[in-house]
């Protein structure tokens, strides 16, 4: 089984790269191979039981029911064309074995969060009829759910799965052949020299490093798994207590999902959905992700600070110099990324032209060259990664196909809009809600999906941007991964420093606090998302700035001493009176926040008056 599962991840990766690159095959042919090739993976790399040979026996033959499954649409795609809503019986049997198998699958890569979800949104299509008034359907066939799931690409074979397809798993591959030609070590090297002298140098190390890593990753486990394990270890050694080494490793890597140029996937489901290039997600999402890290890192300066944690000596951090000059030819691949996306071209032809200069730059570096050994494992792990992201995007794919077919959307949105009251603001407050309890079951880019089918139609019909509001739903789903009781990444850091799970997730949730206002800012000041003229933008900057900061000292409560609790309600509040936009509330914000930092100033330097004459 071990060799069986390598053979197929390696084929799956190939099939990737051969389909996108030459477009040989149509889009149903494409994604009946990789929904075969990934359900396949997932029965024989997570088996029911490693001992029990029945059970075992039951993996195998999912495996290969999966395969025939794939395969049918893939010989068959021409057929299926020419009839659809002319189903045959096979069809039908077919795509309600298809279904089926994509929610054990998700059930064994993900738990049941999704699964439950799916069954709920099936039975509302089949039991529409059935429900209150005010969003009843007039209840579908299991013929007409089959085929829509299983034979068009509005269900399985859906955007999400299209997504993972001709973009995910490429950016994936570039992550796996970067990492083995020492791409985390010049991260980590780079993080190093940049932030190790600071105040809580350790820590700031894990978020610089997790930021460089988050670009070509966009997984927040995949972050915390590569940087994690040499930053936590570290931050340990350095007088960091377990669950906050591994909480601030979970937060840094979390923001990775959202710093350009290769964001999470959900990301490349949004660019999709609203029908807008993703390097316009990327533009609009640069300056939040941007705040994101400089919050996270002010965060920590002061939590040093407030416990006497100091940075790196000046010996032990590397000259930036020096590493740019061993390891700086890793950044050509990415800067070339970066140029294919700004000028237009698709990310498709911008992860292959990334994928090719890496290849091409190390060939002539005898340290940095890869050998079959090294290509062949990142194949491999390339093609496992698609049962992470590839399962879980076609349980999604069922769910949006449900709303696509019932128009489910359209009525939740007229339901939220009565709720709100015409209000912006409660609307929004209602939108995070949703994502912090969708959250709790769901990862990033199926709880996007949700909130976007659910949400993003009521937010635009408010005057909201479509991709302002999208960019919302896609930040508060990104937090679903530091949002208690659920936190995958969470997860993965206490594993690796060894610390509480519900501690590492409750400090990551804590310290992430003032980051959950990030995206008002980006609704109210359209600026924030570099939308508007010179003036526009840095006026949402600079207010983003002030009031992001002012919720930050005041959450860790260190700012030239410890603060009091009247303290911290006032820069709190100063802070989130900043959100709302307005000449008068913003000068009140600003003049409120400035005063008290400079009566703490004067307080301070008094204090350090009185301590030299010896008072």
């Amino acid at each position: 089984m071990k060799y069986l599962v390598k053979i197929i991840a390696i084929i799956s990766s190939f099939f990737v790269i051969f389909s996108v690159s030459t477009r040989y095959f149509s889009d149903m042919e494409n994604l009946g191979v990789y929904l075969a090739s990934i359900l396949s993976l997932t029965f024989l790399s997570k088996p029911l039981s490693k001992t029990n040979k029945f059970l075992k026996l039951i993996d195998y033959l999912l495996s290969i029911i999966s395969i025939v499954v794939g395969f049918y649409s893939f010989f068959f795609a021409e057929e299926i064309a020419s009839r659809i809503g002319d189903s045959t019986p096979l069809d039908i049997y077919l795509g309600v074995v298809a279904i089926l198998l994509v929610l054990e699958a998700t059930r064994r890569v993900t738990g049941w969060a999704i699964v439950v979800l799916c069954i709920l949104f099936l039975g509302y299509a089949y039991f529409g009829k059935y429900f209150p008034e005010i969003i009843a359907t007039k209840g579908f066939s299991t013929e007409r759910i089959s085929s829509t799931m299983y034979l068009s690409l509005s269900g399985i074979y859906g955007i999400p799965l299209k997504v993972m397809f001709d973009y995910i798993v490429l950016f994936i591959l570039f992550g796996s052949f970067l990492e083995a030609t020492g791409g985390v070590s010049f991260f980590l090297n780079l993080a190093i020299s940049l932030g190790g002298r600071f105040p809580g140098g350790l820590a700031q190390i894990s978020v610089i490093s997790s930021g460089l890593m988050g670009m070509i990753s966009g997984s927040a486990v995949a972050n915390v798994a590569t940087t994690g394990a040499f930053t936590i270890p570290t931050m340990k050694k350095g007088g960091y207590e377990p669950n906050f080494a591994g909480a601030v490793e979970t937060v840094a890597s979390t923001g990775g999902q959202l710093m350009p140029p290769v964001m999470g996937a959900a990301a490349f489901v949004m660019a999709d959905y609203i029908g807008v290039p993703y390097a316009s997600v990327c533009m609009r999402a640069l300056v939040p992700a941007l705040m994101y890290y400089f919050i996270l890192g002010l965060n920590i300066y002061f939590y040093a600070q407030c416990n006497n944690l100091y940075g790196m000596s000046k010996e032990e951090v590397p000259q930036i110099s020096e590493i740019i000059k061993k390891q700086g030819f890793l950044l050509i691949p990415i800067i070339l990324l970066i140029i294919c996306l700004a000028k237009g071209y698709s990310p498709t032809i911008a992860a292959l032209s990334a994928l090719i200069g890496l290849l091409i730059i190390c060939w002539f570096r005898r340290e940095t060259r890869l050998d079959w050994s090294k290509a062949y494992e990142a194949l491999q792990r390339t093609g496992m990664a698609g049962v992470q992201v590839g399962v879980p995007a076609a349980a999604a794919g069922v769910i949006l196909g449900v709303f696509m077919l019932t128009g489910l959307g359209t009525k939740i949105a007229s339901v939220l809009i009565q709720i709100s009251a015409g209000s912006v603001f409660i609307l929004l407050i209602i939108s995070m809600l949703t994502s912090i309890i969708f959250g709790m079951g769901l990862s990033t880019t199926p709880c996007y999906i949700l909130l976007a089918t659910l949400i993003g139609p009521a937010l635009t019909e408010m005057g909201i941007p479509k991709i302002l509001a999208h960019l919302f739903l896609f930040y508060f789903g990104m937090l679903s991964m530091i949002t208690p009781p659920v936190a995958m990444a969470a997860y993965a850091a206490a594993a690796i420093s060894g610390g509480s799970f519900y501690k590492t997730g409750f400090l990551a949730w804590k310290m992430g606090l003032p980051i959950f206002i990030i995206p008002y800012f980006f609704v109210y000041y359209p600026g924030f998302a570099l939308i508007g003229s010179w003036f526009d933008i840095l006026h949402a900057i600079f207010i983003a700035f002030i009031g992001l900061s002012s919720c930050t000292i005041a959450i860790v409560g260190y700012f030239k001493g410890e603060l009091q609790l009247w303290e911290r309600i006032i820069l709190i509040i100063g802070g989130l009176g900043l959100i709302h936009k307005g000449l008068l509330t913003d000068l009140i914000g600003i003049g409120v926040i400035f005063l008290f930092l400079f009566l703490r100033v004067k307080r301070h330097l008094r204090l350090k008056m009185n301590e030299k004459i010896g008072f």
